[in-house]
């Protein structure tokens, strides 16, 4: 993902039923691209989305997991 400036991030992982599993990232980000990685060590295989909130923007991205 990509940040205009420096914002507060915070990243969540939730089931499809909207229960939170993981909190991926959670703090201040410089503007630019940025990736994270999903520790997938108490993923279950399945569908799950992933919350990302900077600032006062959100975005929800679909990801699959495989084991």
């Amino acid at each position: 993902f990509t940040l205009p400036e420096r914002l507060d991030v915070d990243v969540r992982l939730f089931d499809v039923l909207g229960r939170e599993v993981q909190r991926v990232w959670s703090g201040v980000l410089n503007e630019g691209s940025h990736s994270l990685t999903l520790e997938r060590d108490n993923l279950v295989s399945g569908v799950y989305l992933v919350r990302i909130k900077a600032g006062s923007s959100m975005k929800v991205v679909k990801v699959v997991v495989t084991n």
